[in-house]
Formats: C-alpha cells, sequence, structure tokens
C-alpha cells in the first residue's frame, strides 16, 4: 500500500479509478462536442458516495462539504445562461464527492490557471477570437491529476 501511495500520491487507488472511469469518457466527449455526458457524472458521484459512506463509513457533512466547490459552479452556470457549463460544475461535484474538497479545489486552481494561459497565448497568436469556446473537462483532468499528486 505504502509502494501504491508513493506512486498516485495522496489518493487511494479506488479514487484514482473511479475517477478516470467517470473523466476519461467525460473528456473525450467534451473535446469532440464541448459537451459532457450529465449521465456519467452522476454515476460517478452515486458511487462515489456509495463508497464513502458504505465502505469507509465517513460523515454525511464531510461529504456535502466537498460537494460545495461544483454547488456554486452550478449555481453560476445556471445564473450564467450556461456560460461555464453545468456539464462542468457537474464533473467538479463529482471530484469532490470522490477526493474531496482539498483535491477539487487544488484541481479548479490549476485548470483555470492552466485555460488562462493557453487563451492567452492562443489570443496572442491569433488562432481563437474572444468569444471561442474552449472544453474545460481536458483541463479540469490534468487538474486533478496535478491536485492528486500535490
Amino acid at each position: 500500500m505504502l509502494l501504491l501511495r508513493m506512486i498516485f500520491g495522496k489518493l487511494e487507488v479506488w479514487q484514482w479509478i473511479l475517477m478516470a472511469a467517470v473523466l476519461i469518457p467525460c473528456t473525450i466527449k467534451d473535446i469532440r462536442t464541448k459537451r459532457i455526458n450529465g449521465y456519467i457524472c452522476l454515476f460517478g458521484i452515486l458511487a462515489a458516495i456509495f463508497v464513502r459512506e458504505r465502505i469507509l463509513e465517513e460523515a454525511g457533512i464531510r461529504m456535502m462539504m466537498d460537494a460545495v466547490p461544483g454547488i456554486i459552479i452550478y449555481i453560476v452556470a445556471f445564473l450564467t445562461k450556461e456560460k461555464i457549463g453545468k456539464g462542468d460544475a457537474l464533473s467538479l461535484i463529482f471530484i469532490g464527492m470522490a477526493a474531496g474538497i482539498e483535491t477539487v479545489l487544488s484541481a479548479l486552481f490549476i485548470s483555470l490557471s492552466i485555460t488562462a494561459l493557453l487563451s492567452g497565448i492562443l489570443l496572442i497568436l491569433k488562432k481563437v477570437k474572444r468569444d471561442t469556446k474552449l472544453p474545460f473537462l481536458p483541463f479540469l483532468s490534468i487538474g486533478v491529476i496535478a491536485g492528486g499528486l500535490i
């Protein structure tokens, strides 16, 4: 177990497997269609709740706190008429439920930083316009990997 923890960082193996099972197909769909499959995210949320509550016997309050960043983004998505996608918010709720609030916040910070940097470079090179929509989940997936290893 110590070897696995050294390889995978602070997250447990079940968390990496569950996040890969949800984030990989959602990321591929987001890249191709700029849409995220909400059903896969909901499945991941339910699976994370089941593992944490039934197997790990964690308290409900802690799990609710882990979902707060994603819920806030979901509210922002609703209020801004999806300038931020609801699928991205569901993905953040899932990540919070699977990996905890520390991982979701670090993943969000890293992914927003990478997105801002890449967007700035693409704007300077005139490859995109200001209103171009970029899929966010690939950046969030990178942030999850980096946040889970830190």
